[in-house]
């Protein structure tokens, strides 16, 4: 019976604990330079575009429209492609590699411009005998890919700080 209530406690604990509420906060971690941007890219409606402003959203960044003297983060464009890279015995494509290549840029008021780039890659097992569920399974690596190359720019953005200030004791 003690273990049983130690158990239970110690459930109990956790599950407390987890439901605290704590968060980091990523915003902190930017230039104030920063933490109010324009955001534009060259296809507004865009996977990958909806995928960045959702992701810069949610690191604490203010996103206005038209306003001078702020950032602007620019999305130059992204492109998605795949290779073969493993046949099965028969000659048909056993596995492919995927590559998502995104290029955006930080342009500041005083006009310097910061370029950012980033590659996901991944491997996608491709099953002939299961097309339209393999269809589905591509779709949603490719959805997790562009977050994840929207959460590396967000990293980039982190590393500016130090370029910025730089430039701030320069001048």
């Amino acid at each position: 019976m003690g273990k049983i209530m130690k158990s239970l406690l110690l459930v109990g604990c956790l599950g407390m604990l987890s439901a605290c509420g704590f968060h980091f906060k990523t915003g902190e971690l930017l230039p104030k330079e920063l933490r109010t941007m324009q955001y534009k890219s060259a296809d507004t409606y865009g996977s990958m575009s909806r995928t960045m402003r959702q992701t810069l959203r949610l690191n604490a960044i203010k996103l206005v429209e038209d306003q001078k003297d702020v950032p602007i983060f620019y999305l130059d464009g992204s492109s998605e492609s795949s290779e073969v890279s493993a046949l099965f015995a028969s000659g048909k494509e056993a596995e492919k590699v995927m590559i998502l290549k995104v290029d955006a840029s930080v342009k500041m008021p005083d006009g310097r411009v910061y370029p950012l780039t980033t590659r996901v890659v991944r491997n996608f097992f491709d099953n002939p005998k299961e097309a339209l569920a393999k269809a589905t399974e591509k779709d949603a690596i490719w959805s997790k890919m562009r977050e994840q190359a929207a959460n590396q720019l967000i990293n980039r953005l982190f590393a500016l700080k130090d370029q910025i200030n730089a430039k701030e004791t320069t001048k």
